[in-house]
Parts: structure tokens; sequence; C-alpha cells
């Protein structure tokens, strides 16, 4: 099956079988395997992940997000759908896991893409708001001195207006 499996024994950690696309996926051997514990890949503390298999065990939770750690030292994000499984009267974790790294990764680029955009547009709005109150200052002292201008024409025509002789300008 090209799906990662794993037998897990929910009591100890320790991975008891793995298929050999897990084998494929995280670069250990079949003999590595075995002498692997599932704390070993989950790069959660000792106490999480017991308490996360218990989850599973109880069947309160099947389905987790982890991170795990590949042989090569790399992290990866991948979904796993833990449940319970009893072989001999031995209780264990019969886990489905899938790579989701490309689509985590994705999403993060998608978040950092719609926060520049909303950063972009607040920015553009600032602008916009600033050049606004910009044109209104100044369509208000163009008033003003439009006003001041219409006073002076007044007060020239009045002054032309008042006398009876030529004036020249």
């Amino acid at each position: 099956h090209s799906s990662i499996m794993m037998l897990i024994d929910s009591a100890s950690g320790e991975i008891l079988y793995v298929n050999e696309s897990a084998i494929d996926y995280y670069g250990y051997s079949r003999e590595d395997f075995k002498t692997l514990n599932i704390s070993d890949i989950n790069i959660l503390s000792n106490e999480e992940i017991k308490n996360e298999m218990q989850a599973a065990v109880r069947e309160e939770r099947n389905f987790f997000t982890f991170q795990h750690r590949l042989a090569t030292g790399d992290i990866r994000t991948v979904e796993v759908y833990s449940y319970p499984y009893v072989i001999d009267n031995k209780p264990m974790l019969y886990s489905i896991i899938n790579d989701i790294t490309d689509k985590v990764l994705l999403a993060e680029q998608s978040n950092r893409t719609t926060q520049i955009g909303i950063f972009s547009g607040l920015l553009v709005l600032l602008i916009a708001l600033f050049t606004i109150f910009y044109i209104n200052k100044r369509n208000i002292e163009l008033k003003k001195i439009g006003d001041e201008i219409a006073n002076f024409n007044k007060l020239r025509e009045s002054f032309i207006n008042a006398d009876n002789r030529l004036i020249y300008l």
C-alpha cells in the first residue's frame, strides 16, 4: 500500500511495524525502525506524545497533526490517523500517516500574501486619505485667497464707481 503505515505499542511508544512506504519516507531501514520509539520521530515532548497516544487509545481523538523528523534531520508536517488495535491482548495503535508539508507551506505563503495585500491596501487607503486631507486643506486656502481677491475687486469697483472722473489703472 502506498500510504505510510505504522504499528506502535500504545504503552511504550515503541514502533513495532512499518510498511515499505514508511521506510522510504522516513529514510530509516527496517532494522533501524525496530530500535526507534515514536518519540525519536515526533518532535513533541515525551509527555505530550503519551497524552496524544492515550487519547487515540481511548478514541477521544483519532486525527492529529504532528511534525516528524526524518532520518536526514528534515522536519515534515504530517497528518496522523491513529486507531486502537489489539494483538495478543496487547493494545497498540495502528497509524496511517500523510505528509502535508507542502500544503502547510502553501497555506503559510497564502497567509503572508493575504497579509501583504491587506497591508498594501491599508497603505493605499492611508495615502488616499492623506491626499484628500491635503487637497481639502489646499481648497480651503484657495477659497480664502479667492474671497480675498473678490473683496479687493469689490473695493476697487467701489472706489472707481465712487468718483465721476476718469480713472486710469
